[in-house]
């Protein structure tokens, strides 16, 4: 007597099979690439620049803080001040890390290397996971002081239509803030990849030397004010 034949596996068996196999191999680069994305914040957090540019940061927002909790309770709106604090945080803030980042050099440090080499991680991860945690630290650095400020300004209004305004203002300061992170992130990685051994002096030039001539020729195009044009827009279009 022969033994029966086992069933030849259907189609929906084997294409779940394949998808199984490739679905894999995306899940642990997605894993590595989170496990980069940490290390390189880490090694960024400890930068001087960084650090620097989060205090300041921190100092200007705690000012207008100040300002804000002191002024009269005459229903009057903290606009202006979160506004002057947002740009006051971009470029002292912001600027640094930014410069900061541009000086991190494009080879890792020892331990984000060995995470690597014992990961068995390309170099395009690699270079992913550095450009990503660069935005999200200029991210970090410009969003939640200015967060916290929205917040204070909301809550010490005497006024619940004002106060609901001044809180809704946490989501356009939160696109003001990708925008910066993602123009002068990108600016940083670009600069450290076409001039490693001069990122920050390329940073600091493409950022100064257009706003400077902007003092000899108003139209010239420069990101500080183009920044300055974008604040301006995000403030005037979500006005009560």
């Amino acid at each position: 007597m022969q033994p029966p034949t086992p069933a030849p596996p259907s189609d929906s068996a084997e294409s779940r099979n394949l998808a199984t196999r490739h679905a894999e191999p995306a899940r642990a680069r997605t894993r590595r690439l989170r496990e980069l994305h940490r290390s390189f914040a880490r090694e960024l957090r400890r930068r001087t620049g960084v650090r620097a540019g989060g205090g300041i940061a921190v100092a200007i927002a705690a000012g207008f803080g100040l300002a804000i909790v002191v002024q009269p309770g005459d229903g009057e709106s903290a606009r202006p001040l979160i506004a002057s604090s947002l740009w006051g945080i971009s470029i002292f803030g912001v600027g640094p890390a930014a410069v900061s980042l541009a000086g991190h050099s494009r080879e890792p440090c020892r331990d984000t290397r060995q995470l690597a080499a014992l990961r068995g991680i390309d170099w395009t991860t690699v270079e992913t996971a550095r450009y990503g945690a660069g935005l999200s630290t200029l991210f970090g650095v410009a969003l939640w002081p200015s967060v916290a400020l929205c917040a204070l300004a909301g809550f010490s209004s005497v006024d619940v239509a004002l106060a609901l305004s001044e809180l809704a203002l946490v989501v356009p300061v939160a696109l003001y803030a990708a925008a910066l992170a993602i123009a002068l992130g990108t600016l940083a990685h670009v600069s450290v990849r076409l001039v490693p051994h001069h990122a920050r002096f390329t940073v600091i030039a493409l950022l100064l030397i257009p706003q400077l001539l902007r003092a000899i020729w108003p139209n010239t195009p420069s990101v500080p004010a183009a920044f300055d044009w974008l604040l301006g827009m995000t403030f005037r279009s979500t006005a009560p």
